[in-house]
């Protein structure tokens, strides 16, 4: 009992906080209502946010929903990442006239290491809950997070797949 209690008032907590922090913009809604929603409901752009992704879940009375919205921000952010990824290698391929061939090779090898695990440096940007129930959330990475993790991705693969990088 006194778990639920402290979960529940660090939720009520929580979204207080955050919550309040952005202000609402016309024309963005929840996507299971109309009701007005932060800008970065509807992938907005945050300052000092280089790649995000929003997740959703239906609130639960031991806090879980936070979680499972988080979980599913961060499935949505290995995707971004991958693509962030594959669009940096393609341009450093065209820049140094890296044939194709090589790149189709060299593309897989890299964003297989992209997982909910290397996810480190994810943060919290934001937390919403709806008049429906429904809490939102925001997780991103900044820039220089961002660049670690490709780092590490390109420095693994090198690693475990030499031949494709000669």
């Amino acid at each position: 009992m006194i778990y639920r209690n402290f979960v529940i008032i660090f939720v009520a907590l929580f979204f207080g906080s955050i919550s309040s922090s952005y202000a609402a913009v016309a024309g963005c809604v929840f996507y299971n209502s109309q009701e007005v929603a932060p800008s970065w409901i509807c992938d907005a752009l945050v300052e000092g946010v280089e790649v995000s992704a929003v997740g959703s879940s239906e609130a639960s009375d031991l806090g879980a929903g936070v979680a499972d919205a988080v979980n599913s921000a961060r499935i949505q952010l290995v995707q971004r990442m991958k693509v962030q990824t594959e669009n940096t290698l393609r341009q450093f391929a065209a820049r140094n006239n890296i044939p194709p061939e090589k790149l189709d090779n060299i593309i897989p090898s890299v964003t297989k290491q992209i997982t909910v695990g290397s996810l480190s440096g994810t943060r919290l940007f934001g937390a919403v809950q709806s008049k429906g129930g429904t809490i939102f959330v925001l997780i991103g990475l900044d820039v220089a997070s961002m660049q670690k993790i490709f780092q590490a991705a390109v420095s693994t693969s090198k690693a475990n797949n030499p031949e494709v990088w000669r």
